[in-house]
């Protein structure tokens, strides 16, 4: 097991990264309004693709990451479902845990985010240009979004570099998993006009993501 640094030592510092992983959001009550009407279904879990950065000041960890789910489409004879979104906070956390090559800190995180649905009618699509200007209206894209909180923890190991005389810097590997709250459920709009009567989806759900970057610490 790697040493731990002395008690009472403080780390300062800083790290970037590159982020990837499965991200889950609340499809359920959309999915069954979906259903209902001849749509097929959207699937809760996706990639995300994103980065960040943080920094370290007496082991408060300071830092702002974002990033999106992959785009992902769903159809069936009828109708083609397009859906995308992201979000990105900023996050405040403690160090709990630092030895020359491991990091361990929670994180809460407060920002926005958003998710679209767009569907297209695949039984009505235009032969040429001059027929879909004339007639326009085969497809609608639903926008959602607003405040959410990142409630998570990362662990950082350094996988090359320096590491000593109470340094520790190089190349990063970590781990970060939590959850996101996405605190406005049904405030869905089609050309910033508000849909009434929509149902709850949201980009509440767990997360788990592979992060891969740089960086390095001291301890005082």
């Amino acid at each position: 097991m790697p040493a731990q640094e002395p008690a009472g030592k403080k780390l300062y510092g800083g790290a970037g990264y590159f982020m990837m992983g499965y991200s889950r959001v609340d499809m359920h009550d959309m999915n069954t309004r979906l259903l209902s009407y001849g749509y097929p279904e959207v699937s809760p879990g996706s990639l995300f693709l994103g980065g960040g950065g943080q920094f370290v000041f007496r082991n408060v960890v300071l830092g702002g990451e974002g990033g999106g789910v992959a785009a992902g489409s769903y159809e069936n004879a009828d109708y083609r479902i397009s859906s995308s979104g992201g979000y990105g906070f900023f996050n405040l956390g403690y160090v709990v845990m630092s030895s020359r090559s491991v990091l361990l800190y929670p994180l809460v995180g407060l920002g926005s985010g958003g998710m679209s649905l767009t569907i297209t009618d695949r039984n009505n699509l235009p032969g040429s240009f001059d027929e879909m200007l004339a007639d326009p209206g085969r497809q609608a894209q639903m926008i959602h979004g607003g405040f959410m909180m990142n409630f998570s923890i990362g662990a950082d190991w350094f996988v090359a570099g320096k590491k000593g005389d109470g340094i520790t810097g190089g190349w990063l590997v970590g781990l970060k998993a939590g959850y996101v709250l996405d605190t406005s459920r049904k405030n869905w709009s089609l050309d910033d006009n508000p849909l009434t009567g929509a149902p709850v989806a949201t980009m509440s759900g767990v997360y788990i993501r592979i992060t891969v970057g740089g960086g390095g610490y001291a301890g005082r």
